[in-house]
């Protein structure tokens, strides 16, 4: 017997099990459902029928991917070698893309379950067409560098050689391909083996009713139905029933072919993938951006640098302010930053900088920087502003300490930890002592900590050297007459104050501004 044709396995090849090492918070914190809705996957929308348990809008299988698929430096090199071939061969992408395309097509009934469930089955056809339209649009992948590209084209191409694909194009050809067949059920309460199959509108009389009444009664459709009627009084057989047919009629239409597209179905959110982000990275390049495929060291170097680096939500995000390069390093012995500045100024888009270039690199992506070198980490852990949680009758601070107290029960050594202005819901003097507290905490674990606050004293103890491995960075600024002007540039050394009364100024809520809103307003 033929050995049947495997498909690779291309986004988790070493089948590595999945993780729970990363923080609960890391898709809201860093921004990732913005930088997803971003990507152009073809697979944009859920689907429904028999396909709906093969297949998810890539969108979500991307967030799979990032967040919660395990990967290793092995997977992280597999992974490497498929993006710098998609990335330097827009023609290879580009046909791949097509392909998959050409496969699924969203206004396509096959991909409704509703027509499925109303037992309306006559787009089995149109999948078989789309099935050959992929094969034959499929490029061939040999001159890849990558061994799964390789395999991938391996694979599409065994398939299109089978005598069956072939069978597959007489078929097609035929005026066999353009039947439509509609099935009506009516149950007989008294005797659900009387189920009526009705309606049959065919454009081409290539078989009769009682043909493909003899291949249902073949498959035992019509005795399983009967079988239903052993149902206590209240269960509703027409829902079974019309899955069972559904079923049963995919696949006397589309035989010997059905496991193959459910194989390639599945690759094909794979394959979307990495031509969405191979596409999203190089529109990125195109854009001015630096691209690099990063390497990838042991997490026990606990070492990164990363150059002239950005964060691509922001340039992504439609806002007008550019989207400057900044550095990221840090080693063993020096890997906790404190940032200090005002707000608008660029803190937190750069320790959200700092996790997704983390977690590009740790998912085999490319990394919008000039260059870089990455330790892997244990995981990564963000805690952002949030507000109160009412359904826990959590207040703003109750709720924060919740979530860092999870991050010091996960946290090792090895994992890289971001905190964007934590113990901001209480008093300013408690907030700061809870803050030292956090530090040292994070300082004697000894992971690499982003901590942003506008608790200026804070940098004070840094600067006087009450933790060894911390360092102080701000956000740069330039006074331009009586305006403070961001450069967005993260600079060494820490920023004296928070520029809360300027910046409410140029909100038009200084002093004089409330007064006069309130003018002639005021009861007192």
């Amino acid at each position: 017997m033929k050995k049947a044709l495997i498909p690779p396995e291309i986004i988790n090849p070493y089948k590595l099990k999945k993780q729970s090492r990363n923080g609960k918070n890391i898709y809201e914190d860093l921004s990732i459902d913005t930088l997803l809705e971003s990507v152009d996957f073809v697979f944009k929308k859920k689907v429904g029928g028999w396909i709906k348990d093969i297949i998810k809008d890539t969108k979500s299988f991307a967030k799979e991917v990032l967040i919660d698929t395990n990967s290793d430096i092995e997977t992280v090199r597999y992974r490497q070698e498929i993006f710098s071939d998609l990335i330097s061969d827009n023609r290879a992408r580009d046909k791949i893309k097509k392909a998959i395309e050409i496969f699924y097509d969203p206004s396509r009934e096959y991909f409704d379950g509703t027509n499925l469930i109303n037992g309306r089955f006559g787009r089995g056809i149109e999948m078989l067409k789309a099935y050959k339209g992929f094969l034959d649009n499929f490029p061939r992948l040999e001159h890849c560098s990558s061994r799964a590209l390789k395999d991938v084209g391996s694979y599409i191409n065994g398939i299109s050689k089978q005598k069956k694909i072939s069978e597959l194009t007489d078929l097609l050809e035929s005026n066999k391909a353009y039947v439509r067949i509609d099935f009506d059920y009516r149950l007989d309460r008294g005797d659900i083996t009387n189920t009526l199959i009705r309606g049959f509108s065919k454009k081409n009389e290539f078989q009769s009713e009682d043909n493909l009444l003899k291949k249902l009664i073949e498959n035992n459709t019509l005795r399983n139905i009967s079988e239903l009627s052993n149902h206590p009084i209240d269960y509703k057989p027409e829902w079974e029933t019309r899955d069972l047919m559904c079923y049963k009629f995919i696949e006397l239409v589309m035989g010997p072919y059905h496991e193959e597209i459910k194989d390639i179905t599945r690759l094909l959110s794979q394959l979307d993938f990495y031509t969405g982000f191979s596409e999203y990275l190089s529109n990125l390049q195109d854009r001015g951006f630096d691209i690099c495929k990063p390497t990838l060291l042991d997490k026990k170097k606990r070492k990164t640098i990363v150059n002239k680096a950005r964060n691509p939500v922001v340039k992504l995000s439609g806002t007008n302010k550019k989207v400057i390069p900044n550095d990221i390093r840090y080693d063993a012995d020096k890997n906790m930053y404190l940032i200090t500045g005002p707000n608008n100024g660029g803190k937190t888009t750069y320790v959200k900088m700092v996790g997704l270039i983390q977690l590009f690199a740790e998912k085999g992506l490319f990394i919008p920087a000039k260059s870089g070198e990455i330790s892997f980490t244990e995981g990564i852990y963000t805690h952002f502003v949030a507000p109160d949680d009412i359904s826990k009758g959590e207040g703003r601070y109750r709720n924060e300490l919740r979530r860092m107290k999870e991050i010091f029960e996960n946290a090792t050594p090895y994992s890289l930890v971001i905190v964007d202005e934590p113990c901001g819901g209480t008093s300013y003097e408690e907030g700061q002592r809870q803050s030292l507290r956090i530090l040292d905490g994070f300082h004697k674990m000894g992971c690499p900590t982003y901590f942003t606050t506008h608790m200026h004293p804070l940098s004070a103890e840094i600067e006087n050297g009450r933790f060894p491995a911390a360092r102080n960075l701000s956000v740069e600024y330039k006074k331009e007459g009586r305006e403070n002007v961001f450069t967005y540039k993260i600079k060494e050394g820490s920023s004296n104050k928070s520029y809360g009364e300027e910046i409410a100024r140029e909100m038009g809520l200084g002093e004089k501004d409330i007064d006069m809103h309130i003018r002639e307003k005021s009861l007192r």
